[in-house]
Order: structure tokens, then C-alpha cells, then sequence
């Protein structure tokens, strides 16, 4: 028994040994290191942009484009009313009508919409000279503010599908609802 607290004591005392004395050898250390570079993102081919012209209302003044917009605009009312147009191409993989209806309401604080709802809601309309669907949808007053409107004009062409909207407050939007659609029969391919 004397032989195993011996070799037990041996082996505590080596152990407490090496732990003093390893703790006098290394120090934690930090640094900063640079991250890795993180990869670009790859984005969906953007679609062949067919050279569209239009001629906008002179009330519209232009704004800067994002990278999905072919064209952006502003229109000031009364009351510190604004509505903002966008011009956007997308490939045929923009989603389907119901999702952007639903994507659209959910924007003006709506819940989605029912597929009958949306076949009310379309109606058709020329764009450059081809056939298309503008979908107009009304939000509710939120929070003491009026409510909302959005209008979306959508026609396919080549490939692409061109999405006109105009969104904002209510009573701008629908006051500028007649510039909206001259401006879309305005709408004419360089091709």
C-alpha cells in the first residue's frame, strides 16, 4: 500500500511540477488578424436591356438609378406629398403575378391577397405598343398618417419583364394616375 501513495505521490507531485512550470513558459497571447477575404456574391445575370424611350411628365423630376433600375423619378404635392416611379427590367424569372401582387400589398401593410382578389385588381393595358396589366392596390391610414398607393404596370417583351410603378401617398398617386398612363403609352423599344 506504501508503494501505490508513493507512485500516486510521485505522479501528483510531477504533474504539479510541470503545471508551474509551464505556466511560467507561456503566455496567452491575442492578435488581430485580417479576415479572410469573403468571396463576390454572385448575382443573377442581369437581363439584356432593351433600349426603351419614354417621355416622363415635366412634374417628374429624375432621381439616381439603383443597379436594377433602368430609370427612377420623384413627384412632389401638396401637404409634403411625394410619390416615387420606378422603371424596372427583370427576366421571366420575376415571380409570379400573385407573388408580386402579394409582395406589393405587403409593402403597404396589407396580408396577402387571394387569387381572385388579384384577377379583380388587373386590368389591361397598352405599354409600347404591346399588351400589358396594371394592378393598382390601396393601403389604410397607419399610425395618424394617410394611407398609401401603389400602381404597377407590367409587360413582357422579349424575355424581360418591365415592371412601371408608382408608389406613395394616396392622394398623390391617385391625382398622378393619369400621368402614369400617358407616360406608359408614351413607352416605345428602340428594336
Amino acid at each position: 500500500m506504501a508503494s501505490c501513495v508513493s507512485k500516486t505521490a510521485q505522479l501528483v507531485a510531477a504533474l504539479l511540477i510541470t503545471m508551474l512550470t509551464a505556466c511560467d513558459q507561456q503566455q496567452v497571447r491575442t492578435y488581430r488578424a485580417p479576415k479572410d477575404p469573403v468571396p463576390p456574391a454572385e448575382e443573377p445575370a442581369a437581363p439584356r436591356r432593351v433600349p426603351v424611350v419614354w417621355k416622363e411628365p415635366p412634374e417628374w423630376q429624375p432621381i439616381p438609378t439603383g443597379p436594377m433600375r433602368a430609370a427612377s423619378f420623384v413627384v412632389n404635392g401638396p401637404d409634403n406629398q411625394h410619390a416615387e416611379i420606378s422603371v424596372v427590367p427583370l427576366s421571366d424569372q420575376s415571380g409570379s403575378d400573385l407573388d408580386n401582387f402579394n409582395r406589393w400589398r405587403a409593402q403597404l401593410g396589407l396580408p396577402p391577397g387571394e387569387p381572385a382578389e388579384l384577377e379583380r385588381s388587373v386590368r389591361q393595358i397598352e405599354i409600347g405598343g404591346q399588351q400589358g396589366k396594371l394592378i393598382e392596390i390601396a393601403g389604410p391610414p397607419f399610425d395618424g398618417k394617410p394611407g398609401s398607393r401603389i400602381i404597377v404596370a407590367m409587360v413582357q417583351r422579349k424575355g424581360t419583364t418591365w415592371f412601371f410603378k408608382m408608389m406613395g401617398d394616396d392622394a398623390l398617386v391617385a391625382a398622378q394616375k393619369p400621368a402614369f398612363i400617358g407616360f406608359l403609352g408614351s413607352v416605345q423599344y428602340a428594336d
